[in-house]
C-alpha cells in the first residue's frame, strides 16, 4: 500500500494556482472555526465576530497593498 501511495505521489505536481487554492481554503476553514467560537450574545464577542466576517480578504492580501485608514 504504501508503495501504491509513493509511486502516484511522484507523479503529482503542485502549481501556484493549487498551492494558492489550498492555503486560501485552508485559511477560510480555519477563520470560520475561530468565528464559531464566539457568543455573539456577548458584545465583545459580537465586534470581533463581525470584524472576522467582514474583513476576511484582508487576510488574504499582501502586506504592500494594504493601504492605512
Amino acid at each position: 500500500m504504501k508503495s501504491l501511495i509513493s509511486s502516484h505521489l511522484e507523479d503529482c505536481i503542485i502549481d501556484r494556482f493549487h498551492l494558492s487554492q489550498l492555503v486560501t481554503r485552508s485559511l477560510n476553514q480555519t477563520r470560520i472555526k475561530l468565528m464559531n467560537r464566539y457568543d455573539t450574545s456577548n458584545s465583545e464577542d459580537k465586534k470581533i465576530y463581525r470584524k472576522l466576517k467582514a474583513y476576511w480578504k484582508l487576510l488574504l492580501k499582501k502586506q504592500n497593498r494594504l493601504k492605512r485608514f
